[in-house]
């Protein structure tokens, strides 16, 4: 069972929410990822932009799911503190983000790019490494890794 958590904002902390049963405790590749996101919330049919960070062990055991924000139709406002909170409180080895794109485009938009650098450099930081970034749209899925992420940057 994998926990969902959100954030609360009066404590300061992460409540859980509800829990998800999983085939496997370990979620290794990001199909499996992808299938039991869109089983759980239904990314690809939603109107609107959902953002979610999932935490991972050293053996990529998914500690939890934090579901950052929902926001409009092609944008959600988040605090980035947020995300790396629940990872830190979490005690994740790493991290991946996950947002959909209810205009159904599986094109990482420069908004997205900028999100993603900033975490990646935020992960670094904080020795909690961005896994990957995942982009659900139309049921299917697009995905920036490891050093695909900039190549300017290094």
């Amino acid at each position: 069972m994998v926990p969902i958590y959100f954030y609360d904002e009066k404590s300061n902390g992460l409540l859980v929410d509800y829990y998800v049963l999983c085939d496997s405790k370990q979620l290794i590749n990001t199909n499996q990822l992808v299938s039991l996101l869109e089983r759980e919330f239904r990314l690809s049919d939603s109107a609107s932009e959902i953002f979610l960070a999932i935490y991972w062990s050293q053996t990529y055991d998914c500690k939890g799911i934090l579901f950052v924000s929902k926001g409009v139709n092609d944008n959600s406002n988040f605090k980035y503190s947020i995300a790396i909170k629940g990872g830190i409180l979490l005690k994740a080895s790493s991290f991946s983000l996950v947002h959909n794109h209810p205009n159904k485009s599986l094109h990482f938009s420069l908004a997205d790019c900028q999100t993603t650098k900033h975490f990646k450099n935020l992960g670094k930081i904080l020795d909690i490494p961005l896994h990957e970034h995942v982009l659900i749209a139309n049921h299917d899925y697009a995905v920036l890794k490891g050093g695909e992420f900039y190549e300017d940057d290094e």
